[in-house]
């Protein structure tokens, strides 16, 4: 069996707080997810700014996962991904005053984003309803993939197993086609 090409994962803190010990769907979907993600051979995105959040928002079982991905070396630093271009567009988008706001709360997420693999695992739908409203005006985005790990479960684990390889439907540009 051919080895898969390790992937680069922006995992929102999102995910790191819900994936409690509990059997609520969304806790057990989060934990299944890092669970994969540990087993798979991906990597995690780390950045000064995505740590702190962690740090302010991970369960217990969120403070194991991140403890056993240090000891098999499966975080890949990112120093400073900072993106002035990215952040001047979005100060111009046709947006409201609480859609720029939401954006620029997790600039950081999207920032690792476009720096590594293009591949951002959160349980935050609006940011995600935001980013692709916003997307036809973002060049920087049209790549993107935003996976929420309590929508369809099931295929986000399968879809890890096979490499979390660009996939249409979690692509921005997916929901524009949708909606249409």
């Amino acid at each position: 069996m051919k080895k898969q090409k390790a992937r680069r994962l922006v995992i929102d803190a999102s995910v790191a707080r819900a994936a409690g010990e509990t059997n609520h769907p969304i806790s057990k979907a989060c934990r299944d997810t890092l669970s994969e993600i540990l087993t798979a051979c991906h990597k995690m995105v780390t950045t000064k700014a995505i740590l702190a959040e962690w740090e302010k928002h991970r369960s217990r079982f969120s403070i194991k996962w991140q403890a056993s991905m240090v000891a098999k070396k499966k975080f890949f630093r990112v120093d400073d991904p900072q993106n002035d271009s990215l952040r001047k567009i979005i100060d111009s988008l046709e947006l409201n005053d609480k859609e720029i706001a939401a954006i620029q709360k997790d600039i950081h997420l999207i920032e690792a984003t476009i720096a590594t693999d293009k591949t951002i695992i959160s349980c935050d739908q609006a940011l995600r309803d935001i980013l692709a409203k916003a997307y036809q005006n973002l060049e920087l985005l049209k790549e993107l993939l935003y996976v929420n790990p309590t929508k369809e479960s099931d295929e986000v684990m399968e879809w890890l197993r096979k490499g979390a390889i660009k996939e249409k439907r979690w692509m921005l540009s997916s929901e524009i086609e949708v909606k249409k």
